[in-house]
Formats: structure tokens, C-alpha cells, sequence
């Protein structure tokens, strides 16, 4: 038995992902049944959920919908578990945001990853997205959706202190302003406060965030990294990155721009950095020159 694996389009004998057990959810699924294949998958996540022990997976199946109306409808709450959607572009399993803004995926058991979904905004000003409310978390091969009326203030919101986060192989769109502060709490598409050890690799990142497409604030993080990510901040007066002073790190590879700004200016495309945040050459910032060519510039140092 083979499957497409939706995260390197590569096929391969089926093998066991976990020393622990293997749960299944599809649309066509029942609370009745046990979850233990796909002939007997449950109906929801969260049904899924509510078996795991530590080192089990809940797969989900391509083409899986589900509406999302509350603060923490899906909890991951259970440490050690995995959570992967099947599926490549829209045929990944979709997860709609909708009737509060308060909705979200919270993560609260330490030690999860949750992979695989395409998440959908269809509320005003939804506050985020994931909550992340637990050390030791990864969110790779998802992608964030919102439409003009239906904009999102943060997209990944990591609680204070809560450490070791890494966001791999992630898109963002948000193609409208949102009703939100510039600065204020919650806002950005990662917005993260007195937290270690981040790591954001290999993202495509484009839309008018709130703030800053990376947005820490009030106490400086530490350890944060971006590699290789790609992005454009259409919002003006929203930088890629707002940091607070202190915070370490760096970016390297990739490309930002900020096609709103004219100025080639650290402070206009880069945003703020402070004094422990560094930037390699090989990540570059641009906008368009204020007359439509190209400006930019190619950091070598913290701000």
C-alpha cells in the first residue's frame, strides 16, 4: 500500500510515523466508529483528539472541512501528538474560521505538531488563528487564507514564555487592511512576547499585516530566526519586522519588500530591529523607488 505524501509530492511504501497509535479523520467519518483506519475513521478532530495518549497521530483526510466558531474548537491539549492534513493546494483539509472573532486552534500540550491544513478566515478581524500556548511546537505546510471584509490581526500568536517554535514551509495572504492597531497586542502575521528559541524557514508571506509580518512586543524574544522566507508587506507603515530592542537573532536568505514605501531606508523596509538582531546579506529588502523601478537595500549588521 502506497500514498502521495502531501508535503514532498513523493510516493512511498506505507510505514508507521509513530511508535504510538494512528487515529483517522474524514467527512465521511462517524463518532461511532473507532478511528483506527479509514474504513473506520471518526467524523471531527476533535473526536480524534479526545483518544490520543503521547506519540500518537490523528491523519485527516484531503478534501475534510470543518467550521471553527470558538476559542480553542480544535485544542490540542495532549503532549506528543501529531496532527497532519492529507492533501496538496485546496485539496488539503480546511479548517474555516467563522461566527467569532475569538475562534482559534489552541496548542497547549507541549511537544505537537499540527501540519497539512489550509486555514480560512470567514469573520471580520479574527484575533488569530493558532494559539500557542505550550513550549515545543511546530506548524509546517499550512496555509493562511483571509479575503477583503475578512481579515485577521495575527495569524500565529505565541503566548509569553512559551519557547521553541518553529514555522516551516507556510503561506500567508491577506490581500486587504485590518481594523487593527498599529503596535498593538496581537497583531502581525507572528506575534510573539518574551519567547526563545524561533524558527521560521521557508515561508511565503504577502498582504497587509497589522504592525509587522514579525512583530515582537513587550519583552524581547530570544534566539528568533527567519531563513529563507519570502515576503511582501503591502500595508504602509508596516514593516516586515518590529522588534523589540534586545532581541536576538537574525535573518538570512530570502527577500522582503514593501512596495508602499518610497524611502530606502533601514527604518522604512527592514522596521525595527534593535541593537541584537542581525541581518545577512543574502536576505535583501526592497520597495519601489517611489517612482516604479526598484530600491533596496542589503543589510550587513543590526540596526
Amino acid at each position: 500500500m502506497s500514498f502521495l505524501d502531501p508535503r514532498v509530492g513523493m510516493q512511498y511504501a506505507w510505514r508507521r510515523l509513530t511508535s504510538g497509535n494512528e487515529y483517522f479523520v474524514s467527512s465521511s467519518g462517524s463518532s461511532g466508529n473507532n478511528g483506527k483506519s479509514w474504513g473506520s475513521a471518526k467524523a471531527t478532530i476533535a473526536q480524534a483528539l479526545a483518544l490520543c495518549s503521547a506519540g500518537d497521530v490523528v491523519y485527516v483526510a484531503e478534501g475534510y472541512t470543518e467550521t471553527l466558531t470558538s476559542a480553542g474548537a480544535i485544542t490540542i491539549s495532549t503532549a506528543g501528538v501529531r496532527v497532519i492534513g492529507m492533501g496538496i493546494g485546496s485539496r488539503k483539509p480546511t479548517l474555516t474560521f467563522g461566527t467569532a472573532t475569538t475562534a482559534t486552534i489552541l496548542i497547549s500540550g507541549g511537544n505537537n505538531e499540527f501540519s497539512g491544513f489550509r486555514l480560512v478566515n470567514n469573520i471580520d478581524s479574527l484575533v488569530k488563528f493558532i494559539d500557542i500556548n505550550a513550549d515545543n511546537t511546530i506548524i509546517q505546510d499550512c496555509d493562511f487564507v483571509t479575503s477583503s471584509t475578512k481579515e485577521a490581526l495575527s495569524f500565529i500568536n505565541i503566548r509569553t514564555t512559551k519557547d521553541n517554535l518553529t514555522i516551516r514551509r507556510c503561506t500567508a495572504l491577506q490581500p486587504t487592511d485590518p481594523a487593527g492597531t498599529d503596535g498593538g497586542a496581537d497583531t502581525g502575521f507572528l506575534y510573539f512576547v518574551d519567547s526563545e528559541n524561533i524558527l521560521v524557514e521557508d515561508c511565503v508571506l504577502s498582504g497587509m499585516f497589522e504592525t509587522a509580518i514579525f512583530h515582537n512586543r513587550t519583552t524581547a524574544g530570544k534566539n528568533f530566526w527567519v531563513r529563507n522566507c519570502v515576503g511582501q508587506s503591502l500595508l504602509s507603515g508596516a514593516e516586515p519586522f518590529q522588534l523589540v530592542d534586545g532581541c536576538t537573532g537574525g535573518a538570512l536568505l530570502g527577500h522582503f519588500n514593501t512596495p508602499a514605501e518610497s524611502a530606502a531606508a533601514e527604518a522604512t523596509l527592514i522596521g525595527t530591529l534593535g541593537n541584537s538582531f542581525f541581518v545577512a546579506p543574502t536576505c535583501t529588502f526592497g520597495n519601489d523607488g517611489a517612482a516604479g523601478g526598484q530600491g533596496g537595500i542589503a543589510a550587513t549588521a543590526a540596526s
